[in-house]
C-alpha cells in the first residue's frame, strides 16, 4: 500500500491468482483495483467457487454462449451480474445493490424509490 501524499490508502492494480479457498480475497468483499482469478473445469465448479454464505454484491461472466450466460445469471446469487462487460450502467432506472450481507436494499431505480416510501393506512368512521 502506498499513500504518496493522499489522505487515503491505495494500491496499484493487483491480480490475484487462485490463492486457495481460505485466502481473504475469496472470503471478504474487496474494494479496489483487484482482479481475482480462479480456474475451473466445469460450470458447476465455477458456481460452487462463486457461492458465498454471506456476500453477493456482483458477479461477472465472460462467455460466447448465450445459454451458458443465461444459466449463470439464474444460478449466481448476486445483486448485479455483468455478462461480457464490467461497470455500472449510466441508466439510472436500473437498481443496484447486493444480496445477503452486501448492502441493504437497492440504489437507484423504482426499488430504491419504493424502499424510501412510508405507507400509512388510515381507517376513519364517517359521521
Amino acid at each position: 500500500m502506498q499513500t504518496h501524499g493522499y489522505e487515503h490508502w491505495w494500491s496499484f492494480p493487483l491480480p490475484r491468482y487462485d490463492d486457495g479457498a481460505e485466502c481473504p480475497i475469496w472470503q471478504e468483499e474487496v474494494f479496489g483495483p483487484v482482479l481475482a482469478i480462479q480456474v475451473f473445469d466445469e460450470d458447476d465448479q465455477a458456481f460452487a467457487l462463486a457461492e458465498h454464505p454471506v456476500y453477493g454484491l456482483a458477479a461477472g461472466v465472460h462467455t460466447a454462449s448465450l445459454p451458458r450466460a443465461m444459466r449463470a445469471i439464474r444460478t449466481l446469487k448476486a445483486g448485479t451480474v455483468w455478462v461480457n462487460r464490467y461497470g455500472r450502467s449510466s441508466d439510472f432506472v436500473i437498481p443496484t445493490g447486493g444480496f445477503g450481507g452486501s448492502g441493504i436494499g437497492k440504489d437507484l431505480g423504482r426499488q430504491a424509490f419504493e424502499a424510501n416510501l412510508r405507507l400509512k393506512s388510515v381507517l376513519m368512521a364517517a359521521e
